[in-house]
């Protein structure tokens, strides 16, 4: 599977929070750089999407601009929990 480029991020990022409804135009900006943090990898965008969805918008901002967010940290051991097993068998 390939990379996403920004807009192919943003989309899946747009669909995987707000599941039948739009994000609100003042999250536009920080769900931007928030699925720009996501370097096109489509895994890290629907777990950053779905742990999204369970905090208040008002962290939007700071999971867009701190470098290391806990949200991000939270999503890259969920995946590597998933994906660790099978690395092993190899």
């Amino acid at each position: 599977m390939r990379l996403l480029d920004k807009e192919e991020s943003w989309d899946l990022l747009r669909q995987k929070v707000c599941v039948g409804a739009s994000i609100p135009p003042h999250l536009e900006d920080d769900g931007n750089k928030i699925a720009e943090k996501c370097d096109g990898l489509p895994l890290t965008i629907v777990m950053i999407a779905d742990l999204l969805s369970k905090v208040p918008e008002s962290l939007w901002i700071d999971v867009a601009t701190k470098t290391k967010h806990k949200l991000f940290v939270d999503a890259y051991d969920q995946i590597s929990q998933v994906l660790n097993p099978s690395y092993e068998i190899l």
